[in-house]
């Protein structure tokens, strides 16, 4: 039920564990008008809440939000329950994250407010462990007010591949679009020669041989060989996101988002899988990007499976006029695709993963074992 954290202020703080459909809508359309400009927001985005929250797979979501006297959305706060793999054992463990505020509201207390309750409730909710991946505006308020420390040896890293000379000009520092040569690097991408050269550089590379014995196909389902593929690889990955059948189905076919799923199988045994999504970019609407969201396969397969599923998804992008190939990855994961074989760059990414530091926390934190972390254990999509 929706409480006041202070009558003296004309806003209260109302808890939705979790929002119902009226009040699902009523998030999205919040969490749209904070991103500029809104048009380029995804629509599929407008469901996300309703997914995630009120049909998470794995306990119902948890929100918090200030809400003025006009039942107006103010500033927000979702926490997102799933699972982990750590320490041997699957444990609960939630991501903390849609920290907006209106800027109308900013300085005003919401914002540590919002995140104290909402982890406050998940941890009473059974979900003691709690990550995020805030950006540049909300990190310091986590990081220095709230007792969410940086997981300093995640060590994640943006893989980017550019695919048409549209995109090597976006690769370029930001710092360099004022420069008087600049327009004439935009220029020059539109040339038909440019184009064509850079299309038949990224030719290739994204068809380079594939190893033999490896069967991929398109699939449109997670059936019960993939309970048998997470058991089998889990124990060779210290941390990761649980990836079983019922997760999987949830996080990729239920999710608003139309996934693509690349499966591998040796000997008609399924070995590894590769999901993949194609968008406009949200701050280049003239770009298309093709993000690399999950892998999956035991860590002795990456010359063999990884490089099969990521040379696969590859060889589709020319035909579907992708300018540039994204993923995330960290940098020490067991479960590692084949990224210079292909020609990505890899840069250090930009959001970093915290942890709040309970006794949960606590143990995640100080333990150096690697992780296996992907966009898909994110709630990016």
């Amino acid at each position: 039920m929706p409480h006041t954290a202070d009558t003296t202020q004309p806003w209260r703080l109302v808890a939705f564990d979790p929002p119902d459909d009226a009040q699902a809508r009523s998030i999205a359309r919040f969490m749209r008008s904070q991103h500029s400009p809104p048009d380029s927001y995804p629509r599929e985005k407008d469901r996300l809440i309703d997914w995630k929250l009120r049909h998470n797979v794995r306990h119902p979501g948890f929100a918090s939000a200030m809400v003025t006297d006009d039942d107006r959305i103010v500033s927000l706060c979702t926490v997102t329950p799933k699972r982990l793999w750590a320490f041997g054992a699957e444990r609960p463990w939630a991501e903390i994250g849609d920290t907006f505020t209106d800027p109308a509201y900013h300085r005003r207390g919401m914002f540590s407010a919002l995140v104290n309750a909402t982890r406050e409730r998940a941890e009473r909710g059974g979900f003691p462990l709690i990550f995020g991946l805030p950006n540049d505006q909300s990190a310091p308020g986590y990081t220095g007010k709230l007792n969410f420390p940086i997981k300093a040896d995640t060590g994640h890293v943006n893989c980017s591949l550019p695919v048409s000379a549209r995109a090597l000009v976006t690769r370029l520092p930001a710092s360099r679009s004022a420069a008087p040569w600049y327009p004439i690097a935009e220029a020059a991408v539109a040339n038909p020669a440019v184009a064509a050269a850079s299309r038949a550089l990224a030719w290739a590379l994204l068809t380079r041989p594939s190893p033999h014995g490896i069967a991929l196909r398109e699939v449109a389902s997670f059936g019960p060989e993939y309970d048998a593929l997470w058991e089998r690889v889990r124990v060779a990955v210290p941390v990761a996101q649980v990836r079983d059948a019922t997760y999987l189905r949830w996080r990729y076919l239920e999710n608003p988002f139309s996934f693509r799923i690349l499966e591998a199988r040796r000997g008609g045994t399924l070995v590894g899988y590769l999901v993949t999504l194609a968008l406009r970019d949200e701050q280049r609407p003239d770009l298309h990007r093709f993000y690399i969201v999950d892998w999956f396969f035991h860590p002795d397969d990456a010359g063999t499976v990884g490089r099969a599923l990521l040379g696969a998804a590859l060889r589709t992008v020319l035909d579907e006029g992708i300018d540039i190939v994204t993923a995330q990855a960290v940098r020490g994961s067991p479960v590692q695709l084949p990224w210079s074989y292909f020609g990505f760059i890899l840069r250090p990414w930009s959001k970093p993963v915290i942890v709040y530091r309970n006794a949960e926390g606590a143990r995640l934190l100080d333990d150096p074992s690697p992780w296996h972390f992907t966009l898909g254990d994110t709630d990016a999509f």
